[in-house]
């Protein structure tokens, strides 16, 4: 074998190394979580067998891919920010104001369905590129932290919200607990997808079931994870803001307008935030409410950090984290382990993956660094 093919097998080795940290995070948070499990006095077998029984039956596997398309779509988010640099920590607010904003369309504009349905992914877009606009604003021009802005944001978000629904947009006549917007017009109402993924499901003996979840939004996050890995990978704009996020001072000097880079990185971060509440409201509820399910801006921000902000590694990452929703609620119903305990190990697995990935990639140095030495 030859010093140049020992070379690059020593590489490929070197970078399988590197990127092993996610499974490696994953093992020992699943580690840790059955010694707890054992403390708390359930047997580790049993519990496994629950996660088992209750996310790989037929429909539990349905839930966990129905689940993961907002996740998907939060995770993308984050991982545009993060590779430029940009801490959004505003997907939160700006999701829940882009479906305030896909739901109005929805519900008051006539259209025919050809046109209402893309008015109303257009609007959610718009609603969270309208809501990180301030933050980028101060950002590029004041140098105000995106971190301190987007989470103000995120309370502003809540409150108008709240307020248009009990105002304007109020589509509940007299007194009702059930706070909402009107109904979306059937035009804006997103098609079933149960058929088309039947179709493919059916070849591997599967089918999901009709009352899950598979509409449109599925077609919508994976045009997501395409769009955003073709933007970072083979675009000039892509490797514009990938510069930005390693290195501002580098990317000035190579003639990248820095401040623009980062607007406009805020700005598609933003857009693809307004998509993650779009299934909720156009195809399960087919209203707006601001009860819509809330902390999926910050799971997303996990999400990016465990696919190391790869928008091929966030639809993995998307699909665990459902699957760990759902395995809480199966030890819930089956044993004595609480609900709560998956909470805690998802944030030990993002903490493993962050000390693992950090420790491998040392250890990868100090073995690159002995082999220039041994070279010279």
């Amino acid at each position: 074998m030859s010093a140049r093919t020992t070379a690059q097998s020593r590489e490929r080795w070197y970078r399988i190394l590197e990127g092993s940290a996610p499974v490696l995070g994953f093992l020992f948070a699943m580690l840790v979580m059955l010694v707890v499990v054992e403390l708390i006095g359930e047997s580790p077998s049993r519990a496994i067998s629950a996660i088992v029984r209750f996310s790989f039956s037929q429909a539990g596997i349905a839930y966990i891919f129905s689940q993961a398309m907002p996740l998907i779509i939060a995770g993308a988010a984050n991982a545009v920010a993060f590779q430029g640099g940009i801490f959004n920590i505003g997907v939160e607010g700006q999701y829940l104001f882009g479906a305030l904003c896909a739901g109005v369309a929805g519900a008051y504009l006539s259209l025919p369905t050809y046109l209402h349905i893309p008015v109303v992914i257009i609007a959610g877009m718009l609603g969270g590129m309208l809501w990180v606009l301030l933050p980028a604003f101060l950002k590029v021009y004041k140098g105000v932290h995106e971190v301190i802005s987007t989470i103000m944001m995120n309370q502003v978000a809540s409150a108008l919200v709240l307020y248009l629904v009990l105002g304007p947009f109020n589509g509940v006549r007299g007194q009702s607990l059930n706070l909402r917007t009107p109904f979306l017009k059937d035009t804006a109402v997103f098609p079933s997808l149960h058929d088309v993924i039947n179709s493919i499901t059916r070849l591997f003996g599967y089918e999901f079931p009709r009352y899950v979840a598979v509409d449109f939004s599925w077609l919508i996050s994976a045009l997501v994870i395409i769009g955003t890995w073709y933007l970072l990978t083979r675009t000039a704009l892509g490797l514009k803001i990938r510069w930005v996020g390693q290195n501002p001072h580098a990317a000035t000097y190579a003639g990248v307008d820095v401040r623009k880079t980062i607007f406009t990185t805020m700005m598609i971060s933003g857009a693809i935030a307004g998509l993650v509440g779009l299934q909720s409201v156009a195809y399960i509820s087919k209203y707006f409410t601001p009860n819509i399910a809330r902390g999926l801006g910050f799971t997303g921000l996990a999400i990016a950090l465990l696919a190391r902000n790869n928008p091929i590694g966030v639809v993995f990452a998307g699909l665990l984290f459902s699957f760990l929703n759902r395995a809480g609620y199966g030890l819930q119903l089956y044993t004595r382990v609480p609900n709560s305990l998956i909470g805690a190990i998802s944030g030990l697995m993002i903490l493993s993956v962050v000390v693992i990935d950090q420790l491998l990639r040392r250890y990868v140095r100090n073995l690159r660094r002995k082999e220039v030495g041994q070279n010279v």
